[in-house]
């Protein structure tokens, strides 16, 4: 992961133990990206702007009340 977090110049985060709940969203996160992108993509042929989208599109979604 520090290799990976020193190319990308990104944060990296763990799920922190005993915190079931964390995990849930983290699955839940990645099933809706992966509705975007389907297993085997290779991110190296999406573009920034199809990322953005995507990003737009999880964090402005309708949610239940």
């Amino acid at each position: 992961h520090e290799t990976i977090k020193e190319k990308l110049r990104a944060d990296v985060y763990f799920v922190h133990p005993y915190r079931s709940w964390v995990c849930g969203l983290n699955e839940n996160t990645n099933k809706l990206i992966r509705r975007c992108f389907t297993e085997g993509s290779s991110f190296e042929n999406i573009s920034n702007d199809a990322v953005k989208a995507v990003i737009y599109k999880l964090n402005y979604r309708p949610r239940k009340n």
